[in-house]
């Protein structure tokens, strides 16, 4: 996961002339007009592999969204593990979702279904450090992560080790929706 870190935001004082130069020696120039002085309101945005963006951070923090849905494989609402196992990626953390019991236990193994897994995934989730769910309903997952300048960065992503897809992702960029603050322009000041 890529690394953000901004300056807080900084306003400059930056020399502006019709002419341009310096504008104090254009004191009394016949052609100068208005103010020559102007003010722009900035950040420095850098990222860990060494870019630097210039810009200012815009709107509220709002979370980093996406939306896992357990898809019933087996045509009766259940789940099937079988062919393998499946690694759902979010931020830093990868779990392994699998149907896979002690050999002791199999036969009171009850058959994962698409309410039960989504359940389970959902409380998964809420333990992992920065991140919430809000619904489990339909076997669909609403994944929070962070917000802020960054937040679509966070990896979330699906690998099926079997022969069924059990997991759906969206969105299929392998990462969250970004949130918000994002990157914008510098503001003017005059």
């Amino acid at each position: 996961m890529k690394t953000i870190r901004n300056t807080p935001p900084f306003t400059k004082l930056v020399a502006s002339g019709r002419f341009g130069g310096d504008p104090s020696k254009s004191i009394g120039h016949p052609h100068s007009s208005g103010s020559w002085r102007k003010s722009i309101r900035s950040q420095t945005f850098s990222v860990s592999d060494n870019t630097s963006v210039i810009g200012l951070t815009t709107g509220v923090v709002t979370a980093s969204t996406g939306t896992i849905t357990v898809q019933d494989n087996s045509g009766f609402g259940d789940v099937d593990f079988s062919t393998g196992f499946v690694y759902l990626t979010i931020g830093d953390i990868t779990i392994e979702i699998s149907q896979a019991p002690s050999i002791q236990a199999l036969a009171a193994w009850p058959t994962p279904t698409i309410g039960t897994t989504a359940t389970a995934i959902r409380n998964i989730i809420r333990n992992i450090t920065g991140f919430a769910t809000t619904s489990a309903a339909l076997g669909v997952v609403s994944v929070n992560g962070p917000g802020g300048v960054g937040s679509g960065l966070i990896p979330f992503s699906v690998s099926h080790r079997g022969t069924l897809v059990n997991l759906v992702l969206a969105p299929l960029t392998g990462f969250l929706t970004a949130g918000t603050p994002t990157i914008g322009a510098p503001t003017s000041i005059f």
